[in-house]
């Protein structure tokens, strides 16, 4: 299972007392305690020297070959304190969030960069509590859900743009990358790690240094996953980022089994590249076709959080995987989520824009030129015109777009709403191209909330912290080299994996089988959608969305994901309704 905690800051004794008994009530009864913190978890937390706190999750060393930190020395533990906690980024890496009281009894909450372990924060009588989920919120009494629809609606018109905000009044979460200072009289947020402290290339490294380096800092964060979870369920496609990963655990001597879903359309039937995977690491592979008859729209998918993110569809691949984690005692759930945005996949122009920015005219950009070319199989007028735009453009803020299609009167506003994130704030003089790939890194932040904690932890490890640094500071024309996307990485791996995946450009997947579950269940999700409580609330326009569901017609191609995503929200905002129904509810004396 996944670890579950809940922190208590406050200074009042009876309260702390009181609260955790409460947490304790729930199963939380691994508990570290300073002055002003007590942090209660289901597993073993990591205590800080000097009862100044505690690091919940999983914390390794930079060395060349990481090792889980199993205790903190006084000297690491006392600068920890001293630094507010800056010290963990930058001598550690991994999956955590630190608790920590420095000398003036303020409390310093950090999350790392990778948003490995989620992290929730809410007020609650006095005390400021954080929590790894709602779900313990709500069952140690700290939380009765009401939905914020303010919220829900700039949500539902930007669902990747991660903000503090959530969609649950009073619920917060601490930002990946940063701190959350609290105090008598203060709560404050700041930006701890900022990707754009790593852009900058090594200009003494050579290409092949380059590939080298990210090969051996791949190697070495697979690894320490690895030896922290090492029966461990690894879901493959045959594609690049899966069989990256699937190779660096084979080296480190993981108990591997592969997974591999297929669609009975050939779009998304990925089995003959996992396959040829198979026969060269040799593990062992099951294949599922998805089943639709798991797909159950009444069911939120995203329960358990405090935003509705997913979609109905995935209950096939989540009811497979778990079958398989039982059935094999499996420590984690392994994925390539994240490859494409690390790995800066991009068929822009901008790596042109880049190149002459950095570089100026040299043979350098004919070739760059040649690669963006190729790689999108576009006229060369197209290219020049894509470049020239994005040069004349001197602001190199990414922008990111909202989606309004279905939305209704309640939601009218949104478009006004300027989309940012911490991350994209771009200093002076940035390249363009390296801020798209920092907004690829900020967008990802909003999709990998995980799995129920009920189950294995779902992990990352390609986007660690050390491989994120890293890919930073590969420059953007690097990544499209010889008109490849995520051509460093390909590099890198060459070695290790058939020729067949490494020159694999293809991309499949179960959009089909997404397509035929809604266009099967679309009188449900009709009648859900436009006589729920979105259209009572007037987040959806219900007239279009009935006309894109109309009984005798098809839905038209990419609407049916926007309808998921609209069918997730109406059964995450019933689920927490009942839920404050039920706490709320007034009980009967016998």
């Amino acid at each position: 299972m996944a670890l579950r905690y809940i922190a208590i800051v406050t200074r009042d004794a009876d309260q702390r007392a009181h609260f955790s008994r409460a947490v304790r009530a729930i199963g939380l009864d691994q508990a570290v305690t300073s002055s002003t913190v007590i942090v209660h978890s289901d597993t073993p937390s990591l205590p800080l020297p000097g009862g100044i706190g505690a690091i919940v999750g999983d914390l390794f060393t930079r060395a060349t070959v990481p090792e889980r930190v199993q205790a903190m020395d006084n000297r690491a533990s006392q600068l920890a304190r001293d630094t507010r906690g800056q010290s963990l980024l930058a001598s550690y890496w991994g999956g955590y969030v630190a608790f920590i009281e420095d000398s003036s009894g303020l409390v310093h909450v950090v999350r790392d960069p990778s948003a490995a372990m989620p992290c929730y924060s809410l007020k609650h009588e006095g005390a400021v509590i954080f929590a790894s989920d709602v779900d313990v919120l709500v069952g140690a009494g700290f939380l009765t859900p009401k939905i914020d629809f303010t919220f829900l609606a700039r949500h539902l018109y930007a669902p990747d743009i991660r903000t503090p905000d959530t969609g649950l009044v009073g619920v917060q979460e601490v930002m990946a990358g940063f701190r959350f200072s609290v105090g008598p009289e203060m709560q404050m947020a700041t930006q701890a790690w900022s990707p754009w402290d790593y852009v900058q290339p090594d200009r003494a490294q050579s290409d092949a240094d380059m590939v080298e380096h990210l090969e051996q800092t791949l190697l070495a964060c697979i690894a320490a996953w690895a030896g922290r979870y090492p029966r461990c369920l690894l879901g493959v496609s045959g594609g690049l980022d899966s069989s990256i990963l699937a190779a660096g655990l084979v080296e480190a001597g993981a108990d591997l089994t592969c997974v591999t879903l297929a669609t009975h359309e050939a779009e998304g039937d990925e089995r003959a590249f996992a396959r040829i995977l198979r026969d060269r690491l040799q593990f062992p592979l099951t294949e599922a076709f998805h089943r639709p008859e798991v797909v159950d729209f009444t069911r939120a998918l995203s329960a358990y959080l405090p935003r509705p993110i997913g979609h109905a569809f995935a209950q096939s691949n989540y009811s497979i995987r778990f079958e398989l984690e039982k059935a094999l005692g499996i420590d984690a759930f392994f994925s390539g989520i994240g490859g494409d945005n690390v790995f800066c996949f991009t068929q822009s122009a901008t790596a042109l824009v880049d190149l002459f920015r950095t570089e100026g005219l040299g043979m350098g950009l004919v070739q760059t030129f040649a690669d963006i070319y190729h790689q999108n199989n576009a006229s060369a007028g197209a290219v020049l015109t894509m470049a020239f735009q994005r040069y004349a453009n001197a602001d190199p803020t990414y922008r990111f777009h909202g989606e309004t299609r279905f939305l209704g009167p309640a939601a009218a506003h949104v478009g006004d709403i300027p989309l940012s994130h911490p991350w994209l704030n771009a200093p002076k003089g940035a390249l363009p191209g390296k801020a798209a790939h920092i907004a690829m890194l900020a967008g990802l932040q909003g999709t990998i909330d995980g799995l129920p904690r009920d189950h294995a932890p779902q992990i990352l490890p390609l986007i660690s912290q050390p491989v994120m640094e890293t890919c930073l500071r590969i420059p953007m024309w690097k990544w499209i080299a010889g008109g490849r996307n995520r051509s460093v990485a390909r590099a890198a791996f060459s070695r290790r994996l058939p020729k067949a995946l490494i020159e694999r450009t293809s991309k499949g997947g179960p959009n089909s089988f997404a397509y035929a579950v809604m266009e099967h269940h679309k009188d449900l999700v009709r009648e859900r959608l436009t006589k729920g409580r979105l259209a009572e609330v007037g987040l959806i326009d219900a007239p279009v969305v009935y006309e894109a569901l109309a009984p005798n017609s098809l839905i038209k191609p990419l609407d049916h994901m926007r309808l998921s995503d609209l069918a997730e929200a109406e059964a995450w905002v019933r689920h927490w309704e009942a839920v404050r129904i039920e706490k709320t509810a007034p009980t009967m004396r016998v």
